[in-house]
């Protein structure tokens, strides 16, 4: 449907038409098979335009999908090993082991820390929504919490999981 909003393709199918009309009914009958030729290859054109396009969509969302699936290392249990699990596997009570370059996965307090600092997400609420930006906010003086979508710009902590899911700050 997208391919055929088009308006080249909606003119090349409607002058083939009046081609064919004109053709049939003023010059040659023959020349009605000259704009019957030009909409068959119209729609072949169409048609494989769309499966193109429809297959670029379907890698897109694939990619996208590999994307959003990262790994955060975690002590998890009595033990105290360390794991590497997904970020949608990351539950309350979890300690994260975050470093520089490293999203933070859920609504986390820092535990311990050395020369942090964390660029987090700020929300501003505007006339047409929200509008999302950043902050650099050196941990060592302010506040421990890490909001979920920050990112570790600098230096390294442990964090414990506090909030999860739709009730986080990233939400659902």
């Amino acid at each position: 449907m997208q391919t055929l909003q088009n308006v080249l393709w909606v003119a090349i199918g409607v002058t083939a038409l009046l081609s064919s009309i004109v053709s049939m009914f003023f010059v040659d009958p023959q020349g009605v098979w000259e704009g019957i030729s030009i909409v068959i290859v119209a729609i072949l054109l169409v048609t494989i335009i769309a499966m193109t396009d429809y297959l670029k969509d379907k890698k897109f969302i694939e990619l996208s999908a590999n994307i959003k699936e990262e790994s955060v290392p975690v002590i998890r249990g009595k033990l105290g090993a360390t794991q590497s699990i997904s970020i949608w596997d990351v539950v309350v009570g979890d300690v994260v082991l975050l470093e520089t370059g490293t999203s933070v996965p859920a609504d986390c307090l820092i535990i311990e820390s050395q020369d942090l600092v964390v660029d987090e997400p700020i929300k501003h609420e505007t006339a047409e929504g929200n509008l999302e930006q950043t902050r650099d906010v050196n941990k060592s003086h302010m506040d421990p919490c890490l909001l979920a979508g920050s990112i570790i710009k600098k230096g390294q902590c442990k964090a414990i999981v506090c909030c999860v899911g739709e009730n986080s700050t990233r939400g659902i």
